[in-house]
């Protein structure tokens, strides 16, 4: 292939011959790398880029931009090689956001994998296809959302079908993982239109993104060590991957790679002129020139990866999974762009209570006239709004209040609480309403949603039966440092509830049977309830203002009554009655009591907003309640002391563990207790692992990075990259049931790149708990000097694991 065909390529949707084959994936579950793509279908059909001129714009291009705000939620296409199929979905669903009627659009790359192979006949029998082909699936025949055909994340084994045995050269079934149900087949097909090649140079791609405002597809040669790849044969940067740093490639890296061809496609978003980062070496250093100055390379554009969250780019202050590829690097790829859709038509009817604009017709739920006549949105429903605009302060617990005065005085049937918030990493974001009786409600919760902004209505049925009167607040908490973000307003609608608006309960029952969880710990309790003529109307939740559930618990063998507690359950998200036909499900957690012990718990509902209730069982209300059939709670005695985090690795690459002991006389629980991580001197935790199990006395628990090396992975129980996704100057702490068991690090200081020095540094180093230290650091606050209670063994030392060597 020449240098010109190499070049980085754009189009506008039809004959684009480029990015096939499967391509890199989340790492697999057993901790190796995924498999990537044949660079040469990569490539495939690409003009020379001497024939196309460049894209012009009478723009001054910014130095920095970014198209984040008009992107879906970062995809996964986990083990699977199909990130061809991933980034031209990115791209169809940014076009339809960026057109407006459809602003939460997710596509089935499901279907787009059959259909390229089905309908268009192209790479019938391996795992990848090209961007080209992609693009004229949904040009000809569209795709269709994937909650016709959801995503399959591991393709076809001999245990699916007998013929899907081997690699390549099998079934086209083996590849598409059968043929599309048959509402798959019956719904709509989404489209987009026609296309054209532009050059594709750096500021070619630049002056298309500003005259556009659209985002690009870009694939091509995959470099392992500068992707910092699992399976690079040198030494790769586990914090350059966290960041979503893919630099241009050395000299030997680019050897290397061409051992083992292959590529890699994604979407560009945007671009930083100022984005400097250090070059790395061979060897995996930071690069200095003969002086011993840093070699610098400056200039990245922005993508959208399709690794999910959580460890690609998870650092990136852009969005967990989004990652910054060198200006240089680029220009060696293929790209591919495409023009917003025409959408002529509605799909679904308003479902009036979820916030989203199901027909697509630009009205959301009680603005739409669809949904006049239903509950939600009756005439009697009264309006509050603050809009006095606050700053959320950043990284504080304490967070916003803002109150708003409700002087109606009537019992709630429904509540709306609609609220209007610019931030810039809605995923920091927790918010809570507060009722004038002090009851609280969380109806967002923080999450790895890298999106901007919560400008949303959330349907709040923990009020129900309730008065409106009184002073409510919005507390708003931003968790996490860096993003910054303002309350412009929020509002509150009811619907009042009047005498005669009564629902007659039919039949309840409560699931499950049984629950064993730590003193303090929480559960999830269902009730599932039959009303004639309202539940039994449509297969998901059908509401009414004066149906409210509550789940409780109390004590064992007592009849449920004022003398339990007892929290306000909502719908079960996506619920369906497939399984239980006419009835519909709510559920709510409980915490279980401070003191171990048998308790019992329940579910009720009332058809009245609250005056009388109906007591569900396990075997239904239709012969009474009795206590015999209530769920049986067992709140398990707390774990024994003597937990400790007894050995450290933080080594090379991925080779990342954390070993907990039982340093203590007698078995130790693990329930309740979480592993939790701090990274970047955050003073909150940054991310979390829930434990179970429990230890014997001098039992240890090894979690580990599922991308560690065998002689790590042969020595641990617990996978999970998250946790252990952290670096020499990241804390760490044990914590059960709220209480602190042990610390490592100083929570809430960055020291720079480590802790200690010499042999005792956190940076590069395995640490191992003296046998002197039988209780934990439970002050996360104080100064931390590894070398008074642990011992240096090394890098990549690891085999110590799982042996306390006391």
């Amino acid at each position: 292939m020449n240098g010109r065909r190499m070049g980085l390529l754009l189009a506008l949707v039809l004959g684009l011959g480029f990015f096939g084959a499967a391509c890199g994936g989340e790492e697999a579950d057993d901790g190796l790398p995924p498999e990537l793509a044949d660079v040469d279908i990569l490539l495939a059909g690409a003009p020379d880029k001497a024939d196309l001129a460049d894209e012009k714009t009478d723009q001054i291009p910014p130095r920095q931009f970014d198209l984040i705000n008009v992107q879906s939620p970062i995809r996964n296409q986990r083990s699977r090689g199909v990130c061809s199929i991933f980034a031209t979905v990115a791209l169809m669903e940014h076009l339809y956001v960026k057109e407006g009627t459809y602003r939460t659009p997710d596509f089935s790359e499901q279907y787009l994998q059959w259909s390229v192979k089905n309908e268009v006949g192209d790479f019938t029998h391996t795992e990848g296809s090209s961007a080209s082909s992609n693009l004229e699936a949904i040009s000809r025949f569209g795709i269709v959302e994937e909650k016709d055909w959801p995503y399959e994340p591991y393709r076809w084994t001999t245990a699916n079908d007998p013929e899907c045995t081997g690699g390549e050269n099998l079934p086209i079934k083996c590849y598409t993982n059968g043929d599309p149900p048959a509402d798959a087949r019956q719904a709509k097909k989404w489209k987009l239109p026609a296309s054209r090649w532009v050059s594709s140079r750096v500021n070619s791609i630049k002056a298309f993104m500003v005259n556009k405002n659209q985002a690009v597809i870009a694939g091509g040669t995959f470099y392992y060590q500068a992707w910092n790849h699992g399976a690079s044969t040198l030494p790769v940067r586990s914090d350059y991957s966290r960041k979503g740093y893919v630099l241009f490639p050395n000299a030997k890296d680019k050897e290397e790679s061409l051992k083992k061809r292959a590529g890699h496609a994604f979407l560009l978003v945007g671009w930083d002129d100022d984005l400097e980062v250090q070059a790395v070496d061979e060897n995996g250093n930071l690069a200095v020139d003969a002086q011993g100055k840093p070699v610098m390379q400056k200039g990245f554009f922005l993508f959208k990866n399709s690794w999910g969250t959580g460890r690609f780019g998870v650092e990136n202050p852009k969005g967990d999974g989004y990652g910054w590829i060198q200006y240089q690097y680029v220009e060696e790829l293929s790209a591919v762009a495409s023009d917003v859709p025409k959408v002529d038509q509605p799909v679904n009817p308003e479902n009036c209570v979820n916030a989203i604009d199901d027909d697509r017709d630009g009205k959301t739920d009680c603005q739409d006239s669809d949904c006049a006549n239903a509950d939600a949105c009756k005439t009697d429903r009264l309006e509050y709004e603050n809009s006095s605009a606050a700053a959320i302060p950043d990284n504080n617990p304490s967070g916003l209040s803002s109150t708003l005065e409700v002087s109606l005085d009537a019992t709630i049937g429904a509540l709306d609480l609609s609220v209007d918030i610019n931030h810039t990493y809605r995923g920091d974001l927790e918010i809570r309403l507060i009722h004038p009786d002090g009851a609280t409600a969380t109806v967002l919760s923080p999450d790895s949603n890298s999106g901007d902004d919560v400008k949303q209505t959330f349907p709040v049925a923990d009020f129900n039966g309730k008065t409106t009167k009184g002073t409510w607040t919005l507390k708003v908490i931003d968790h996490a440092a860096q993003d910054t973000g303002t309350l412009n307003r929020w509002s509150l609608r009811f619907a009042t509830q009047s005498p005669t608006d009564t629902v007659t309960i039919g039949s309840c029952r409560l699931l499950p049977a049984s629950a064993d969880v730590p003193p303090g710990g929480t559960f999830s309790v269902q009730g599932r309830v039959f009303v004639a003529g309202l539940t039994d109307k449509t297969a998901g939740t059908d509401p009414h203002a004066s149906l409210v559930a509550q789940v409780g618990r109390g004590a064992a063998g007592s009849t449920p009554g004022s003398d339990w507690t007892w929290v306000v359950a909502a719908a079960t998200p996506g619920w369906n009655d497939a399984s239980d036909p006419g009835r519909d499900e709510y559920r709510a957690s409980l915490t279980a009591p401070a003191a171990a012990g048998s308790y019992a718990y329940a579910a009720r509902f009332s058809g009245d907003g609250g005056k009388n209730w109906t007591l569900c069982d396990l075997d239904g209300s239709q012969n009474g309640f009795q206590p015999a059939q209530a769920g049986v709670l067992t709140v398990s005695a707390p774990q024994a002391g003597g937990l400790i985090i007894s050995e450290y690795v933080e080594g090379s690459s991925y080779n990342k563990a954390v070993e907990i002991a039982n340093r203590g006389s007698s078995s130790a629980s693990l329930a309740g207790c979480k592993l939790r991580a701090y990274l970047n001197g955050s003073a909150t935790p940054s991310r979390e692992l829930e434990l179970s199990g429990s230890l014997a006395p001098n039992a240890t628990l090894v979690v580990c990075h599922p991308s560690s090396t065998q002689g790590i992975l042969s020595r641990c129980q617990v996978q999970n990259g998250s946790v252990t996704g952290f670096n020499g100057d990241d804390a760490l702490d044990l914590v059960c049931n709220g209480a602190v068991q042990d610390t490592f690090g100083r929570i809430g200081q960055d020291p720079g790149t480590a802790w200690g020095s010499g042999t005792s540094s956190t940076l590069d180093n395995s640490l191992r708990r003296k046998c002197s230290v039988t209780q934990g650091d439970t002050n996360g606050a104080d100064a931390f000097d590894p070398a008074a209670q642990w011992d240096g063994a090394g890098k990549d030392a690891f085999d110590g694991l799982g042996a306390t060597g006391c």
